[in-house]
Protein backbone atom coordinates (compact mmCIF):
# COMPACT_ATOMS: atom_id res chain seq x y z
CA UNK A 1 0.00 0.00 0.00
CA UNK A 2 1.51 3.63 -1.04
CA UNK A 3 -0.10 6.22 1.46
CA UNK A 4 0.83 10.13 -0.24
CA UNK A 5 -0.66 12.29 2.37
CA UNK A 6 0.24 14.44 5.46
CA UNK A 7 1.65 12.84 8.99
CA UNK A 8 -1.60 12.72 10.92
CA UNK A 9 -3.59 11.75 8.05
CA UNK A 10 -0.71 9.07 7.13
CA UNK A 11 -1.09 7.59 10.73
CA UNK A 12 -4.63 7.42 10.32
CA UNK A 13 -4.56 5.31 7.17
CA UNK A 14 -1.91 2.92 8.55
CA UNK A 15 -4.20 1.88 11.44
CA UNK A 16 -7.21 1.50 9.44
CA UNK A 17 -5.12 -0.72 7.37
CA UNK A 18 -3.15 -2.96 9.53
CA UNK A 19 -6.77 -3.92 10.93
CA UNK A 20 -7.80 -4.96 7.63
CA UNK A 21 -4.66 -6.79 7.49
CA UNK A 22 -1.57 -6.56 9.94
CA UNK A 23 1.09 -7.80 7.04
CA UNK A 24 0.47 -5.29 4.87
CA UNK A 25 3.36 -3.21 3.70
CA UNK A 26 3.26 0.53 3.84
CA UNK A 27 5.33 2.69 1.90
CA UNK A 28 5.17 6.50 2.09
CA UNK A 29 6.55 9.81 0.88
CA UNK A 30 8.18 12.41 2.73
CA UNK A 31 5.40 14.33 3.38
CA UNK A 32 4.68 11.89 5.88
CA UNK A 33 8.41 12.07 8.00
CA UNK A 34 7.45 13.84 11.37
CA UNK A 35 7.34 13.20 15.06
CA UNK A 36 3.64 13.52 14.53
CA UNK A 37 3.23 10.43 11.94
CA UNK A 38 4.85 7.78 14.93
CA UNK A 39 3.08 9.31 17.64
CA UNK A 40 -0.28 9.28 16.15
CA UNK A 41 0.41 6.08 14.39
CA UNK A 42 1.94 3.97 16.77
CA UNK A 43 2.66 0.15 15.82
CA UNK A 44 0.34 0.20 12.55
CA UNK A 45 3.28 2.53 11.29
CA UNK A 46 6.13 0.33 12.61
CA UNK A 47 8.24 -0.90 9.46
CA UNK A 48 6.65 2.07 7.08
CA UNK A 49 8.91 2.34 4.26
CA UNK A 50 9.44 5.90 2.90
CA UNK A 51 11.29 7.78 0.77
CA UNK A 52 12.52 11.52 1.47
CA UNK A 53 15.75 14.12 0.85
CA UNK A 54 15.93 14.28 4.40
CA UNK A 55 17.82 12.34 6.64
CA UNK A 56 16.55 12.83 10.05
CA UNK A 57 19.59 10.25 11.96
CA UNK A 58 22.17 12.58 9.71
CA UNK A 59 25.38 13.41 11.85
CA UNK A 60 27.03 16.50 10.44
CA UNK A 61 27.81 19.25 12.08
CA UNK A 62 25.88 21.57 9.98
CA UNK A 63 22.45 19.54 10.42
CA UNK A 64 23.05 18.82 14.53
CA UNK A 65 23.40 22.89 14.84
CA UNK A 66 20.98 23.53 12.97
CA UNK A 67 18.47 21.12 15.08
CA UNK A 68 19.97 22.58 18.16
CA UNK A 69 19.47 25.88 17.02
CA UNK A 70 16.03 25.07 15.66
CA UNK A 71 15.02 23.26 19.58
CA UNK A 72 16.10 25.88 21.53
CA UNK A 73 14.16 28.58 19.51
CA UNK A 74 10.96 27.14 18.93
CA UNK A 75 10.62 24.15 21.86
CA UNK A 76 10.29 21.23 19.15
CA UNK A 77 12.05 19.45 17.06
CA UNK A 78 12.66 20.68 13.32
CA UNK A 79 10.87 18.67 10.58
CA UNK A 80 11.86 18.09 7.27
CA UNK A 81 9.91 21.76 6.31
CA UNK A 82 11.71 23.47 8.32
CA UNK A 83 15.54 22.49 7.04
CA UNK A 84 13.88 22.58 3.67
CA UNK A 85 12.66 26.50 4.45
CA UNK A 86 15.45 27.19 5.64
CA UNK A 87 18.08 25.78 2.58
CA UNK A 88 15.64 27.82 0.48
CA UNK A 89 16.15 31.20 2.26
CA UNK A 90 20.09 30.65 2.42
CA UNK A 91 19.86 30.13 -1.59
CA UNK A 92 17.44 32.63 -2.04
CA UNK A 93 19.96 34.88 -0.01
CA UNK A 94 22.76 33.94 -2.04
CA UNK A 95 20.96 34.65 -5.36
CA UNK A 96 20.09 37.94 -4.21
CA UNK A 97 24.16 38.44 -3.15
CA UNK A 98 24.41 37.93 -7.28
CA UNK A 99 21.97 40.59 -7.92
CA UNK A 100 22.98 42.88 -5.46
CA UNK A 101 19.15 42.77 -3.35
CA UNK A 102 17.61 43.15 -7.14
CA UNK A 103 14.76 41.41 -8.37
CA UNK A 104 16.49 41.75 -12.18
CA UNK A 105 18.05 38.74 -12.96
CA UNK A 106 17.28 36.79 -9.55
CA UNK A 107 15.54 33.71 -11.51
CA UNK A 108 19.08 33.51 -13.66
CA UNK A 109 20.81 33.35 -10.51
CA UNK A 110 18.29 30.81 -8.47
CA UNK A 111 18.97 28.64 -11.38
CA UNK A 112 22.61 28.64 -11.27
CA UNK A 113 22.67 27.47 -7.96
CA UNK A 114 24.66 23.97 -7.99
CA UNK A 115 26.76 22.21 -5.42
CA UNK A 116 25.52 24.29 -3.08
CA UNK A 117 26.51 23.11 0.64
CA UNK A 118 22.69 22.41 2.40
CA UNK A 119 22.30 20.65 5.87
CA UNK A 120 22.79 17.63 4.69
CA UNK A 121 24.12 16.83 1.13
CA UNK A 122 25.44 19.36 -1.31
CA UNK A 123 22.25 19.69 -3.84
CA UNK A 124 22.11 22.02 -7.24
CA UNK A 125 18.92 23.52 -9.05
CA UNK A 126 18.01 22.22 -12.63
CA UNK A 127 16.99 24.07 -15.65
CA UNK A 128 13.54 24.23 -14.51
CA UNK A 129 14.24 25.00 -10.53
CA UNK A 130 13.76 21.74 -9.25
CA UNK A 131 15.99 20.33 -6.72
CA UNK A 132 18.56 17.48 -7.19
CA UNK A 133 19.82 15.88 -4.16
CA UNK A 134 20.60 12.22 -3.09
CA UNK A 135 17.49 10.53 -2.02
CA UNK A 136 16.80 8.19 1.21
CA UNK A 137 15.40 5.15 2.11
CA UNK A 138 14.27 4.87 5.79
CA UNK A 139 11.77 2.84 7.75
CA UNK A 140 10.23 3.44 11.21
CA UNK A 141 12.14 0.93 13.62
CA UNK A 142 10.96 0.83 17.68
CA UNK A 143 9.64 4.06 17.04
CA UNK A 144 12.14 5.91 15.36
CA UNK A 145 12.79 6.48 11.73
CA UNK A 146 16.05 4.90 10.97
CA UNK A 147 18.27 5.12 7.54
CA UNK A 148 17.72 1.90 5.05
CA UNK A 149 19.95 3.35 2.12
CA UNK A 150 21.44 6.55 0.41
CA UNK A 151 20.53 6.75 -3.00
CA UNK A 152 22.75 9.34 -5.00
CA UNK A 153 20.63 9.38 -8.48
CA UNK A 154 19.29 12.86 -8.44
CA UNK A 155 15.32 13.46 -9.05
CA UNK A 156 16.03 14.15 -12.87
CA UNK A 157 18.20 10.83 -13.25
CA UNK A 158 15.37 8.91 -11.20
CA UNK A 159 12.81 10.32 -14.14
CA UNK A 160 14.69 9.08 -16.98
Amino acid sequence: MIIVASDIDTALIAQRARIMDNKISIFTSDWAQTETLISNGGQAVEGMIMEQAYDLTRQSSTFIDFKAGYKARFGNEASFGAAYSYEAALVLAEALKKTNGDKEGLKQALLQTHDFNGLMDTFSLDKFGDVERPWYVSTIKDGKFAMVDRLTSTSSEVSK
